[in-house]
Protein backbone atom coordinates (compact mmCIF):
# COMPACT_ATOMS: atom_id res chain seq x y z
CA UNK A 1 0.00 0.00 0.00
CA UNK A 2 1.08 3.66 -0.57
CA UNK A 3 1.72 5.94 1.76
CA UNK A 4 1.63 10.03 0.76
CA UNK A 5 5.55 10.17 1.11
CA UNK A 6 5.88 7.02 -1.37
CA UNK A 7 3.02 8.52 -3.71
CA UNK A 8 5.36 11.61 -3.85
CA UNK A 9 8.04 9.66 -5.07
CA UNK A 10 6.37 8.04 -7.54
CA UNK A 11 4.89 11.98 -9.23
CA UNK A 12 8.49 13.42 -8.53
CA UNK A 13 10.79 10.27 -9.24
CA UNK A 14 8.89 8.31 -11.33
CA UNK A 15 9.55 5.57 -9.19
CA UNK A 16 7.19 2.54 -8.14
CA UNK A 17 9.43 1.91 -4.92
CA UNK A 18 11.23 4.23 -3.25
CA UNK A 19 14.84 3.34 -3.99
CA UNK A 20 17.35 5.31 -1.09
CA UNK A 21 19.98 5.53 -3.63
CA UNK A 22 18.48 7.51 -6.03
CA UNK A 23 15.32 8.93 -4.42
CA UNK A 24 15.41 12.74 -3.52
CA UNK A 25 12.75 12.95 -0.88
CA UNK A 26 12.72 10.74 2.35
CA UNK A 27 11.08 10.27 5.75
CA UNK A 28 10.91 7.96 8.47
CA UNK A 29 6.81 8.40 8.80
CA UNK A 30 3.77 10.22 6.95
CA UNK A 31 4.03 12.44 9.77
CA UNK A 32 7.73 14.33 9.02
CA UNK A 33 6.60 14.07 5.31
CA UNK A 34 3.53 16.15 5.88
CA UNK A 35 5.46 18.80 7.84
CA UNK A 36 7.52 19.05 4.29
CA UNK A 37 6.58 22.46 2.87
CA UNK A 38 9.65 22.88 0.38
CA UNK A 39 7.41 21.49 -2.54
CA UNK A 40 6.04 23.03 -5.22
CA UNK A 41 3.34 21.91 -7.57
CA UNK A 42 3.70 24.31 -11.22
CA UNK A 43 0.85 24.26 -13.80
CA UNK A 44 0.23 25.19 -16.98
CA UNK A 45 3.81 24.83 -18.37
CA UNK A 46 4.12 25.40 -22.04
CA UNK A 47 4.67 22.13 -23.43
CA UNK A 48 7.57 23.19 -25.28
CA UNK A 49 9.57 23.82 -22.15
CA UNK A 50 12.21 21.35 -21.10
CA UNK A 51 12.82 19.80 -17.91
CA UNK A 52 16.07 21.72 -17.86
CA UNK A 53 14.30 25.16 -18.65
CA UNK A 54 12.05 24.30 -16.04
CA UNK A 55 14.49 23.72 -13.57
CA UNK A 56 16.65 26.38 -14.49
CA UNK A 57 13.67 28.77 -13.61
CA UNK A 58 13.83 28.55 -9.72
CA UNK A 59 17.37 28.06 -9.38
CA UNK A 60 17.66 32.14 -8.40
CA UNK A 61 15.19 31.12 -5.27
CA UNK A 62 17.80 28.57 -3.71
CA UNK A 63 19.48 25.31 -3.77
CA UNK A 64 17.02 23.05 -6.13
CA UNK A 65 17.36 19.52 -4.78
CA UNK A 66 15.04 17.69 -7.76
CA UNK A 67 12.78 18.40 -10.73
CA UNK A 68 10.33 16.55 -12.82
CA UNK A 69 8.54 17.69 -15.70
CA UNK A 70 5.54 15.10 -15.70
CA UNK A 71 5.28 13.74 -19.42
CA UNK A 72 2.92 11.17 -20.91
CA UNK A 73 4.83 8.12 -20.83
CA UNK A 74 3.79 6.84 -24.60
CA UNK A 75 4.14 9.85 -26.15
CA UNK A 76 6.82 11.71 -24.13
CA UNK A 77 5.09 14.94 -24.60
CA UNK A 78 4.45 17.37 -21.34
CA UNK A 79 1.80 17.37 -19.52
CA UNK A 80 1.99 21.19 -18.39
CA UNK A 81 2.96 20.51 -15.00
CA UNK A 82 5.65 19.64 -12.81
CA UNK A 83 7.54 19.26 -9.06
CA UNK A 84 9.87 21.78 -7.58
CA UNK A 85 11.86 20.60 -4.51
CA UNK A 86 13.83 23.27 -2.73
CA UNK A 87 16.65 22.49 -0.30
CA UNK A 88 14.80 25.11 1.95
CA UNK A 89 11.17 25.74 3.02
CA UNK A 90 11.67 29.53 2.75
CA UNK A 91 13.38 29.33 -0.74
CA UNK A 92 9.91 27.25 -1.88
CA UNK A 93 7.83 30.11 -0.31
CA UNK A 94 10.02 32.93 -1.82
CA UNK A 95 9.96 31.06 -5.78
CA UNK A 96 5.72 30.71 -5.16
CA UNK A 97 5.68 34.56 -4.37
CA UNK A 98 7.80 35.37 -7.29
CA UNK A 99 6.62 32.82 -10.18
CA UNK A 100 2.73 32.50 -9.32
CA UNK A 101 0.84 33.97 -12.25
CA UNK A 102 4.53 34.70 -14.46
CA UNK A 103 3.74 34.74 -17.85
CA UNK A 104 5.50 32.39 -19.87
CA UNK A 105 4.91 32.23 -23.21
CA UNK A 106 1.10 32.16 -23.71
CA UNK A 107 0.27 30.94 -20.31
CA UNK A 108 0.64 32.14 -16.97
CA UNK A 109 1.83 29.71 -15.02
CA UNK A 110 0.61 28.96 -11.56
CA UNK A 111 2.88 27.85 -8.28
CA UNK A 112 2.09 26.38 -5.30
CA UNK A 113 3.18 25.05 -2.09
CA UNK A 114 2.85 20.99 -2.22
CA UNK A 115 0.15 19.74 -0.07
CA UNK A 116 -0.21 16.43 0.74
Amino acid sequence: MLNSCNLLLILVNGMHKPNTSTASISSSSDNECQQTKNNLIVNYIPPEMSELEFGRMFLAFGPVVSVKLVRDMRTNISLGYGFIKFKDQDDAEKAVQAMNGLKIGSKDIKVCLLNM
